[in-house]
């Protein structure tokens, strides 16, 4: 005890308490993000990979989850359980992707409540008053791809998309402007109707399956209407969509005799393996960008800014390819 200086002998006076053992520092609570959309689809995956590794650096725990099978719209059900329980111990930040009213007014109630710093990813219509928002440039999306089909000379231009989930609940005034890829739908038909060269847009509903299951490029309805969609007299010439959602259109281009690039161009959206295992071009959303953003907006706590709601648009890049499917 003497040799730690804890204690101090004094000849014919005794034995003294001069000093405590040092305390272990308390042990730091590490800092966690909750990445509440689906990080394990196609470009989600990527943005969750970098921004996890970022996060990592700055000793960040990033808590993923994923979406309910089927259900890729909707969070996970057992989030309404872990959000009661993050009332008394909350992560600091969450990223969302996912909108369901309740579901998105109990994660409102933890960042009034709590100070949780809340951004939303892809979709403004989760993006509440206070939230920051990032997200790809939908309408440089619809630009690019415009560019790029007028360019090669189509005027007429389809779109696929899913068919609308609009529910009675939702408030009439922004239904239509939030479900259903509304944006890029008005976007493109606005960036095909302004040019001198009078692009056409027609728009193909890809319905979800009745049984609640994952959309399928092989679903035998969907299918069916996609051949009969491109049997038409003037269908369109080029097809714009998410590269998924392309697959489908390729098995009936075969089923009606078109040949792919000449008879019928397609433009992915996305640059997943799908457009590249298939060989058609793609647009790339910019994954490691939007990381980057949302890294920014968790760390900066300390910035002077750290109590306004950012919106952030990152820029999309087109990525060419020449192979045929």
């Amino acid at each position: 005890l003497e040799d730690l200086k804890l204690v101090q002998r004094k000849q014919g006076s005794g034995t003294y308490v001069t000093g405590r053992p040092a305390e272990e520092p308390s042990k730091q609570r590490q800092r966690s993000v909750a990445l509440l959309f689906d990080s394990q689809g196609h470009v989600y995956s990527n943005i969750a990979e970098e921004l996890v590794r970022l996060l990592q650096d700055q000793n960040y725990l990033a808590l993923r989850f994923a979406c309910d099978v089927g259900y890729p719209e909707r969070p996970p059900r057992v989030l309404d359980k872990m959000i009661e329980q993050w009332k008394d111990d909350p992560p600091e930040v969450m990223v969302v992707g996912w909108y369901r009213q309740t579901f998105n007014r109990m994660l409102e109630d933890l960042r009034q409540s709590c100070g949780c710093r809340m951004i939303a990813l892809e979709d403004p219509a989760v993006a509440g008053p206070g939230w920051h928002l990032v997200q790809s440039d939908v309408e440089a999306q619809a630009r690019i791809a415009a560019e790029h089909l007028l360019a090669c000379g189509h005027r007429r231009v389809g779109l696929v998309t899913h068919s609308r989930l609009i529910q009675a609940n939702q408030p009439q005034t922004w239904r239509k402007q939030t479900m259903g890829n509304t944006p890029l739908i008005v976007a493109l038909g606005h960036e095909l109707r302004r040019s001198g060269k009078r692009g056409q847009l027609t728009i193909f509903y890809n319905n979800r399956p009745t049984d609640g299951g994952v959309d399928d490029p092989a679903d035998e309805p969907n299918l069916t209407r996609a051949v009969q969609w491109l049997s038409q007299p003037d269908r369109p010439t080029a097809v714009v969509g998410s590269d998924y959602s392309l697959v489908k259109i390729i098995k009936a281009a075969k089923h009606v005799g078109l040949r792919i690039p000449d008879d019928l161009e397609l433009l992915g959206i996305g640059d997943t393996p799908w457009s590249q295992a298939y060989g058609f071009s793609s647009i790339n959303l910019n994954e490691p960008v939007i990381a980057r953003h949302l890294a920014d907006l968790v760390l900066m706590d300390d910035s002077p800014l750290g109590g306004s709601a950012h919106r952030i648009l990152v820029s999309p890049i087109l990525r060419q390819r020449e192979g045929i499917v």
